[in-house]
């Protein structure tokens, strides 16, 4: 057997270490002294033992792990993990959902999520699916959720979706109010094209906000007329081509008026 100088520092580290990963590789070794192994002969061992030990002083930094680093278990245990062990340990899953609260309010919150229930339902139940998401769980916390227990599947599932590390920002984060995008708007025809200003003015101010003369949110909607050199009717409500002032979007909502109608039933 014949390893890179590359692999021969890793085996000395695991040797070192007694990491886990390693050790069934040299008890292999151990096995089979007729093996060409790399570690046989006292040269071959004070080559592994100065690489390993030139290694770690170039790179003992990344060796040490502190709590709270993104690969280091952080024990959280919860009544939530419990009954998810044991529904991993006596259940049969084709499908893992492993993630934070953008898993784990697939069908098992109430509330404004509770409608995801039946998503839950028709999509990810007939695939004998399991959640293992966790609200508000940093990476290090579903680490220890899968050392723990999550993982003890007595046959292998299928498939697995993982979706985790978006709590790990210590920093201020910045959202993005989605209002302002919704999924369902494509503009199939453009109305400046087939029914041009010149021909919508003579239209009731009803039937042009039908066929488009109108702003669909606080920021959506807004008209420049490409031929207007003096900047009068630069990124203006379409309703003002028509000498209108004013729209239903021309006060800008309070932020908690924005969520109140972005989430009304």
């Amino acid at each position: 057997m014949r390893l890179n100088w590359e692999e021969t520092v890793l085996l000395a580290f695991g040797w070192t270490f007694q990491h886990p990963n390693v050790m069934p590789f040299f008890r292999f070794q151990a096995a089979h002294q007729r093996s060409c192994c790399f570690m046989r002969g006292p040269r071959m061992c004070r080559e592994v033992l100065f690489l390993g030990c030139l290694a770690s002083l170039l790179n003992l930094q990344s060796l040490t792990a502190d709590q709270g680093d993104a690969d280091v278990p952080q024990a959280s245990p919860s009544s939530r993990h419990t009954e998810k062990v044991k529904a991993v340990r006596e259940g049969r899953h084709d499908l893992v959902l492993i993630g934070d609260s953008i898993t784990h309010c697939l069908g098992e919150l109430d509330g404004k999520y509770a409608p995801f229930k039946a998503v839950w339902d028709q999509v990810f139940a007939p695939l004998n699916a399991i959640n293992l998401g966790f609200n508000g769980y940093r990476t290090e916390q579903i680490l220890w959720n899968l050392q723990q227990g999550q993982l003890d599947f007595e046959v292998s599932p299928k498939a697995f979706m993982v979706l985790i590390g978006t709590n790990n920002t210590d920093e201020p984060r910045l959202g993005v109010f989605l209002h302002y995008a919704p999924s369902w708007l494509r503009q199939e025809e453009n109305q400046y094209l087939s029914c041009p200003p010149e021909v919508a003015k003579d239209f009731s101010p009803e039937l042009r906000s039908l066929i488009g003369y109108s702003k669909g949110g606080y920021v959506l909607g807004f008209f420049t007329d490409p031929e207007d050199k003096e900047g009068k009717l630069e990124s203006v409500s379409p309703e003002k081509i028509f000498g209108g002032s004013k729209d239903q979007y021309e006060s800008l909502a309070t932020p908690e008026n924005l969520v109140k109608e972005s989430t009304r039933k």
